[in-house]
C-alpha cells in the first residue's frame, strides 16, 4: 500500500496522514499504519497499537507483526505469543505462517506428533514451504521413518539447493538411506556453504568415518 511505501522511505508525516485520513472508515487500518511507524524505533509501542487494532479489525499481516513483537524484540513474552497464536488461529486457521509458527512451538516442546501435524497441514496449503518440509524431514529422520524423511528432504534441497542447514538435513537423511556417496557430498557442499557451522562439519565427520 502506499502508507507501506511512506513507513518504507521513512516518510512518517505522509504515513501519518494516510492513517488519519482512514481513520474515520477504517480505524483498525489506521492504527496500523501507526504502529508500522514505530515499529522499528519502539516495538513495545508498536505492540500496544497493533493490540489494539487487532480488537478492531483482525487481519492475517497484523497477526504476523503482533507475534514477531511478542517473540523477537525486546518486548518478547513467550506466553503471550503461544496464547495469542490461539487468537490467531481462530481468525485464520489455514494461514502458513501460523501453522509453521504452531509446529515450531510443538516442536520445541518435543511434542512430535503435534509437529508432524502442523507441519503436513501447512504442506497442503503451501508445498513449496522449505523449512517446512525440512523440518518435518528431521522429525521422521528422528523417527528412523527414512522412507518418509527422504523424499520431504530430496523435495527441499530442489527448492532451496544453496541452504546449508536444508543440504544437512538431506545429506544426513541420504546416509540413514544407506545412500553413503551421495550424502556425503551433499554435506560436503553444506560444509562449503557453511564453513563455520560446527554441526555440519561434525556431521560431514561422522560420515568420513563410516
Amino acid at each position: 500500500t502506499l502508507a507501506d511505501i511512506e513507513v518504507m522511505q521513512g516518510n512518517v508525516e505522509a504515513a501519518l496522514k494516510i492513517a488519519t485520513t482512514l481513520e474515520p472508515k477504517a480505524p483498525g487500518s489506521a492504527l496500523e499504519i501507526r504502529g508500522d511507524v514505530v515499529f522499528q524505533e519502539e516495538p513495545a509501542k508498536a505492540l500496544s497499537i497493533y493490540t489494539t487494532a487487532w480488537a478492531i479489525q483482525p487481519t492475517a499481516p497484523l497477526a504476523h507483526k503482533i507475534f514477531y513483537l511478542l517473540k523477537r524484540t525486546d518486548a518478547a513474552d513467550e506466553a503471550k505469543a503461544e496464547a495469542f497464536t490461539r487468537q490467531w488461529a481462530a481468525a485464520f486457521p489455514s494461514d502458513p505462517v501460523l501453522l509453521f509458527n504452531q509446529a515450531v512451538i510443538a516442536q520445541s516442546k518435543n511434542d512430535t506428533a503435534a509437529a508432524k501435524e502442523l507441519y503436513e497441514k501447512l504442506l497442503k496449503v503451501a508445498p513449496t514451504h522449505v523449512s517446512a518440509l525440512n523440518n518435518l524431514a528431521w522429525l521422521h529422520y528422528t523417527d528412523k521413518r527414512y522412507d518418509k524423511a527422504l523424499p520431504l528432504a530430496q523435495r527441499a534441497s530442489e527448492l532451496a539447493p544453496e541452504n546449508a542447514p536444508v543440504l544437512d538435513t538431506y545429506g544426513m537423511i541420504l546416509l540413514a538411506s544407506g545412500k553413503a556417496s551421495d550424502g556425503i557430498k551433499t554435506l560436503e557442499r553444506a560444509h562449503e556453504l557453511a564453513p563455520d557451522s560446527d554441526e555440519i562439519r561434525r556431521h560431514l565427520e561422522e560420515a568420513r568415518k563410516r
